[in-house]
């Protein structure tokens, strides 16, 4: 394989993640996107669990950005569903599409990055992750530092490789955003199903454990948000 990544480690980051003080994130989270469409009616409380919950947004430097994101999102909304929809059926390992992808994410993300690129970023990522968690990962400071690391360590080229300061602009954003999306697609069929469905359902009893409540509050999380806890446990600096 060429990424130099042991999947036992990946395991010890799942239980770590688990047992941290994330372990009820992702339930509480998946309540709150339920829907396959976004809805005015719930866009506010989506927008704030993701800027404070998930970290997505500094409002104590941007008190403005959940209301200037509540705006954007609000006037693009049907767009953004009619997008969306067409990611109903993809599929890193069996229904991969990149073109379609790319695409798509050329139309999306400039809708909330507007010019101040470097703060939005991380939101809109981890958002459109909750909207298509199998279609979309998450980009933050220690998934990338760790991803960086990894491709480093395991002689990938150079081009591929995700910058270590803050993208400046729209454009180095999203070109940032489809490097990662390039590196999950090629991680997750290096690691084919078997390793995938093996890592999510090691997920799932793992959460089930650390919790120490049985099957409740446990989320059926994709192979891009099993793999995401690894790099952000191995991204902590």
């Amino acid at each position: 394989m060429p990424f130099n990544i042991d999947i036992t480690e990946i395991k010890t980051s799942i239980d770590t993640y688990n047992s941290g003080n994330w372990k009820f994130l992702d339930y509480s989270t998946s309540t709150i996107f339920t829907d396959r469409v976004l809805r005015l009616s719930t866009l506010p409380q989506q927008i704030l669990t993701i800027s404070e919950w998930w970290k997505g947004i500094n409002t104590r430097t941007d008190q403005d950005a959940t209301k200037n994101i509540f705006k954007k999102l609000k006037e693009n909304l049907p767009k953004m569903n009619r997008l969306l929809i067409t990611l109903d059926d993809f599929d890193y390992l069996t229904n991969y599409d990149q073109n379609k992808l790319f695409s798509l994410i050329d139309d999306i993300f400039p809708i909330i990055l507007g010019a101040n690129t470097d703060k939005y970023l991380v939101f809109i990522s981890k958002f459109m992750h909750w909207c298509r968690p199998n279609v979309f990962p998450i980009y933050d400071r220690r998934t990338r530092i760790a991803i960086n690391i990894l491709q480093t360590i395991s002689n990938i080229e150079r081009v591929r490789i995700l910058k270590k300061g803050k993208p400046k602009n729209t454009n180095e954003c999203i070109n940032e955003y489809k490097k990662l999306v390039t590196f999950y697609q090629t991680l997750i069929n290096e690691f084919k199903a078997n390793h995938c469905n093996k890592l999510i359902e090691y997920d799932w009893k793992s959460q089930s454990r650390k919790r120490g409540v049985g099957e409740a509050y446990v989320v059926q999380n994709t192979i891009l948000r099993v793999l995401d806890k690894h790099f952000f446990i191995d991204g902590e600096e």
